[in-house]
């Protein structure tokens, strides 16, 4: 029997219907209370804000917390703590360039980007 760990419960796998493995208690059970519902106020963040930061705050190398650090899908963070701001994507973008050349890498590179409040400055900076 295999343990889920959601947040500061365990349930159990076959605790429920649902597909093989998961369980319904595991498809539900994680669900916040306040899903498929509009957003309060206090989830909102200052846009505006947030795209200023990108710009005017330098992160900092000797705070772990402003470095560069890639997740899973890619470098995280967030512009008003300073860990996600324009010197890392000039930095990465550099990275990556100087790593292409070094290779004899000559042909196209794609970026993407999507509907963050960030991604069309980080697409201006790379």
């Amino acid at each position: 029997q295999s343990q889920w760990s959601m947040r500061d419960r365990e349930v159990s796998a076959d605790a429920g219907p649902g597909p093989p493995g998961v369980g319904g208690a595991w498809q539900t059970g994680c669900m916040h209370e306040r899903a498929g519902q509009l957003p309060q106020n206090d989830d909102l963040v200052d846009l505006d804000a947030l795209r200023a930061a990108f710009s005017e705050i330098v992160p900092d190398p000797a705070v772990p917390g402003q470095r560069v650090a890639f997740g899973t899908s890619g470098h995280r963070g967030t512009s008003s703590s300073g860990s996600f701001n324009e010197a890392h994507i000039a930095a990465i973008s550099r990275a990556i360039a100087e790593f292409r050349a070094e290779q004899g890498i000559r042909g196209p590179l794609f970026l993407g980007g999507d509907t963050h409040a960030l991604s069309e400055p980080a697409m201006r900076v790379a």
